[in-house]
């Protein structure tokens, strides 16, 4: 029957295709014969391509980039590669009689049609007369930072990065610490001054600022905008650019685990031999430590508070120090109202800028003594400015329970050490630790709870130097007084 039926077949094939021999029956009954027709031309597109990247891996100077109609013709090849290979995934899906007539001729038309129109494109391809050249970049912007922060802090944690940066086993670094101590800042000045080194060895710095509400979509985006990649943000884009170059990426303010790999960036702790001899440095800032340790990071550094003569330096940068200095009252209220910020810059540098226009005495003592009421609510640029940044360390956490966790410390007061028993005692009490069997299970659930809020940087350990053996935690004061300011919102 299977002789008989392909007899019969070819008999009504032939009988069509006689009295029309047409272009339109040629793409029918055709199709596999075209689509073959695709590999050899294909074939030879594809080595010229890997031949031409041979050469792009060693460009004259780091400086130094391809041109961008090499890049776009490269570009062009493969995604004429891609285009092959679905056009036949296609056919081999399409269903057949005794393998040789298919059921749906227009289906089968089609497939030669695109087949014929991806030929003389690919043949176009191999017509192009193109060579190996390269243009000179232009050197990236630096960025301005994000607050002006003087002291040594700053300086040393520049210099311990840089030193990472020069260390071949540390491929990772998290900054960490709470929202307005200057984590952007530092980035920003290790950013600056990796561009102003051409010693460095590296071909690109990138800096990309992920947010809380990071999207992989415009991390690419950014980064293959920075790159000069101009038709590809895909993390193969990004990948195959990246792969054989020496590069930093520094990524501002993340919250969650970035995947690397899904933006497009070759993990510096990849394993691949065939890639050993690239420098790929990652450096990222956020407010958790526990992210610094998801994300992998070699190294941690914590970016603390200003020491009180790096806080007043930066505090009277940002007032009217003819009106600080006028006479000893007015310079000593002005150091108590900058001790009341407690080292933190951005709020140094917010409460400076609203007491900058304020010129008497009285009014710099009302506002001091509305600052150790957390009454801060007086100073509306500052509320509006302060408190929803350092918020967002609160709307981050992970439920209701832990937010009122939080917000239940800062009844103790302002600037007291707190035992971890006597907080957890706390919760038990108001019933906000209830579901356990045991004091034992309650105590370790809130020993949970501690350590996170600690790693969120919204509680900080508390030492006082008679009690070594017993490492309290309080709220940072600032902290404090945004948890107050968040409750009476409610």
């Amino acid at each position: 029957m299977d002789f008989v039926g392909k007899l019969c077949i070819g008999a009504v094939c032939s009988c069509i295709q006689s009295p029309v021999e047409s272009e339109g029956m040629g793409h029918i009954f055709c199709t596999k014969e075209k689509l073959d027709s695709l590999d050899s031309p294909m074939e030879a597109l594809m080595a010229r391509k890997r031949d031409f990247e041979t050469q792009l891996d060693i460009p004259c100077s780091s400086r130094q980039r391809p041109s961008y109609q090499l890049q776009l013709c490269l570009e062009k090849v493969s995604e004429k590669d891609e285009e092959v290979k679905q056009l036949k995934d296609k056919f081999g899906k399409q269903g057949c009689i005794f393998g040789t007539c298919y059921l749906n001729c227009y289906s089968r038309y089609r497939t030669s049609r695109d087949a014929m129109v991806l030929l003389n494109e690919i043949n176009e391809l191999k017509e192009e007369q193109l060579q190996v050249s390269f243009v000179e970049e232009q050197p990236p912007i630096p960025v301005p930072a994000s607050l002006k922060v003087v002291g040594r802090g700053i300086g040393s944690n520049l210099d311990v990065t840089r030193s990472y940066l020069a260390d071949e086993t540390v491929g990772m670094v998290g900054i960490w610490g709470m929202g307005g101590v200057g984590k952007t800042t530092l980035l920003r000045k290790i950013y600056n001054s990796l561009l102003d080194d051409e010693n460095t060895g590296f071909n690109y710095v990138i800096l990309v600022v992920a947010t809380k509400d990071v999207q992989l979509e415009k991390l690419r985006e950014e980064i293959a905008t920075k790159l000069q990649l101009i038709s590809s943000s895909s993390k193969e884009g990004i990948s195959n650019f990246l792969k054989t170059k020496n590069f930093v990426l520094l990524l501002d303010d993340i919250w969650v685990v970035v995947d690397l790999v899904e933006l497009g960036i070759p993990h510096p702790h990849s394993n691949d031999n065939s890639t050993k001899q690239y420098k790929r440095k990652v450096i990222f800032t956020t407010r958790s430590e526990e992210l610094c340790t998801k994300m992998r990071a070699n190294e941690k550094i914590k970016v603390e508070c200003l020491e009180p003569q790096e806080a007043w330096d930066l505090f009277k940068e940002n007032v009217n120090l003819d009106v600080i200095e006028s006479d000893v009252r007015m310079k000593e209220i002005a150091r108590q109202v900058m001790n009341e910020c407690r080292g933190l810059p951005l709020t140094l540098i917010l409460i400076g800028k609203a007491m900058s226009n304020k010129k008497n005495f009285e009014e710099w003592d009302y506002v001091l003594r509305s600052m150790r009421k957390s009454k801060t609510s007086i100073i509306q640029d500052v509320e509006k400015s302060l408190y929803p940044t350092l918020e967002i360390s609160y709307d981050n956490l992970p439920n209701k329970l832990y937010k009122d966790c939080f917000l239940y410390i800062s009844l103790w007061p302002r600037g007291v050490g707190i035992s971890n028993e006597d907080i957890i005692d706390f919760w038990i009490g108001l019933g906000l630790i209830h579901e356990f069997d045991n004091l034992r299970e309650a105590y370790g659930h809130g020993q949970y709870i501690l350590r996170l809020l600690e790693a969120a940087c919204l509680l900080e350990p508390y030492e006082k130097a008679y009690m070594e053996f017993q490492k309290d935690l309080r709220l940072h004061d600032v902290i404090r007084d945004m948890a107050l300011w968040i409750v009476a919102k409610v």
